[in-house]
């Protein structure tokens, strides 16, 4: 999702007045509420679309971390699932001794099977339940719209605090 924040001349003339350090810290706080509003999405829909106890799992390791590698002045967040032994599954008659694991090949990720399907050992193929997918897509206007006004709310805050207004 791509966002560039275009509006009013004050809002803007605001953002430049706050001063590099305080206009970084505060873009990245509303980013920061456009992802927590695509996490809780996620965790609906992996509760309700999976369901049963791998859809609890999958809503209690989605988390939000920013994206290491950026460009200066950009910022990024995404919402991911955690890694977890749990979400290790291993193909029929695999041992899953340390040493199979690592040179077998039989090992595969859960969360990936499910949100893009997978093809079953005895034939077969289980169609994706693409919970995740569908999060970003129904919360990408929503989302903007989020961090528009935060970002807004929060230059404002900045400028009155600084005495910019």
């Amino acid at each position: 999702m791509k966002l560039k924040l275009t509006g009013d001349k004050e809002t803007e003339k605001a953002l430049l007045a706050l001063g590099k350090k305080v206009a970084k810290k505060t873009v990245k706080k509303s980013v920061r509420v456009g992802s927590k509003n695509t996490l809780a999405v996620g965790r609906a829909l992996a509760k309700s679309r999976v369901g049963g106890n791998m859809g609890k799992m999958l809503a209690r390791f989605m988390a939000v971390r920013p994206y290491k590698k950026q460009r200066s002045g950009s910022f990024a967040e995404r919402v991911f699932i955690r890694a977890a032994d749990v979400f290790i599954g291993y193909a029929q008659g695999a041992s899953s001794s340390l040493a199979t694991r690592k040179t077998s090949g039989t090992r595969y990720y859960i969360p990936n099977a499910i949100e893009f399907g997978h093809v079953k050992q005895n034939g077969g193929f289980v169609p994706a339940i693409s919970f995740m997918r569908a999060a970003e897509e129904q919360t990408n206007v929503i989302s903007k719209r989020l961090i528009e006004n935060d970002l807004k709310k929060r230059i404002h805050e900045e400028a009155k605090k600084g005495g910019i207004d």
